[in-house]
């Protein structure tokens, strides 16, 4: 029993081999044909690999940036990072102040609250400049909310705050610009013309969707409404204790920062004077916001490139299909003889399915190819991020063997069903 199927595995693997080679041979013998054939196929894979290699650079990049914002983190400010409506709405609403930010201070599950305000002066150090730095008045729980590292010195401290000391965090481009051979840290420079002395420079930050986070510097809060005037409306930046991501389901990871969200517009409206019914005058931003605009914009993309590929393909798959038909009127008699000496309706079909499966498969390589070989063109010529995943390999070549089966199916199917006296007189 057990010889007699080792019989029969070896006969089919025979057959199955018999019937591949047959296959490469009658392709090699049409190689211009098979060639043309193929290129519908190619376009597919190209479009389809070259939007999943272009879109998973894009991801990696959006998380890394995104990661800077924190997703333990809720901001509250005067504008939401989504606008819809009237931008006149928003710009009326009534700046936020420090006494607010105590407000949220009281809510039960907030870790921390940092207030902070944003504004732009020249920077001066000896017969060196810097013009539109970012300055940044903050206090000194800021590394809480975000990933500041000092690289050299210190951050602001709680007596620099109290006392609205004229000290500085400088960015590390700021640094770089300012103090090309020098240290930094103890020196004094001028922002807008008062002297701050730096006290510590940042690791390199990069950038958050195009704007570079070094070129920034931190001071007290106070120093610079003392410097520059407090007629300005702050953001409040909440950090939520035991969050980890963001989630509105109860129990589930990240439903502290719904929690909190609800507990914090409450205090802000109480603290504004809101009366029910009246809208929030204010914004509570989250990193879930912009993930999802993200992952919108996205999916748009890939409905776009799959509609293009599918119909790329659907037009590739028509030609093999095409091409199949002729090549079974071509080799009636060869098909006559073949099933003459035992060749079965089974290994008929297996031959030509196999035959429409290779030539997809060619096309499937060739076009994860080129992709591959644009792709590292793109990255080098732009900065559009490119990232191939090894996993696109077997998509491309799966999605090629996949048409090949279905276009293939019906030319096969009617090879097999060729009847054999009828294929012998065929001339």
């Amino acid at each position: 029993m057990v010889e007699r199927a080792r019989q029969l595995l070896r006969r089919r693997f025979s057959i199955a081999r018999e019937g591949l080679a047959i296959a490469v041979d009658s392709l090699a013998a049409n190689r211009l044909r098979a060639t043309l054939t193929t290129l519908g196929i190619v376009i597919g894979i190209v479009t389809v690999v070259l939007m999943i290699t272009i879109i998973q650079g894009l991801n990696g990049a959006f998380e890394r940036e995104i990661a800077g914002i924190g997703s333990h983190t809720l901001y509250v400010q005067k504008f939401p990072w989504m606008m819809h409506g009237d931008f006149f709405n928003f710009r009326n609403r009534p700046d936020l102040t420090v006494r607010e930010a105590t407000a949220i201070a009281a809510v039960p599950g907030v870790e921390a609250v940092v207030p902070h305000v944003y504004t732009a002066r020249a920077v001066k150090h000896g017969d060196r400049s810097a013009r539109r730095v970012v300055l940044v008045g903050t206090t000194e729980d800021h590394p809480r909310i975000a990933d500041l590292e000092p690289a050299i010195g210190r951050f602001l401290t709680a007596e620099d705050v109290r006392h609205r000391r004229l000290h500085c965090v400088l960015g590390s481009e700021v640094a770089e610009r300012l103090f090309p051979d020098r240290p930094a840290l103890g020196a004094r420079i001028s922002i807008g013309g008062f002297p701050f002395r730096v006290v510590g420079v940042l690791a390199e930050r990069g950038q958050i969707f195009g704007e570079s986070m070094d070129n920034q510097i931190f001071l007290p809060l106070g120093a610079l409404f003392r410097c520059f005037g407090r007629h300005r409306s702050i953001d409040i930046g909440v950090r939520i204790a035991g969050a980890a991501a963001t989630g509105t389901t109860p129990g589930a990871p990240g439903s502290e920062i719904a929690a909190a969200r609800d507990e914090i517009v409450g205090a802000m409206r109480r603290a504004r004077g809101l009366r029910p019914g009246e809208p929030d005058n204010f914004a509570v931003n989250e990193q879930a916001a912009i993930t999802q605009m993200y992952r919108q914009v996205t999916s748009g993309v890939y409905a776009a490139g799959i509609g293009i590929a599918a119909i790329s393909l659907l037009v590739g798959g028509i030609g093999i299909m095409n091409i199949m038909m002729v090549s079974v009127v071509e080799r009636t008699r060869e098909i006559g003889v073949r099933k003459a000496i035992g060749a079965t309706h089974r290994t008929i079909l297996g031959q030509f399915l196999t035959e429409a499966v290779i030539l997809c498969l060619i096309g499937g390589a060739l076009g994860f190819l080129i992709a591959l070989g644009a792709g590292r063109l793109i990255d080098h010529l732009t900065e559009l991020p490119i990232s191939t995943p090894p996993w696109v390999v077997a998509f491309a070549l799966g999605f090629a063997s996949m048409v090949g089966l279905l276009f293939g199916f019906l030319p096969a199917w009617r090879a097999a069903r060729i009847d054999p006296i009828e294929a012998l007189r065929y001339e």
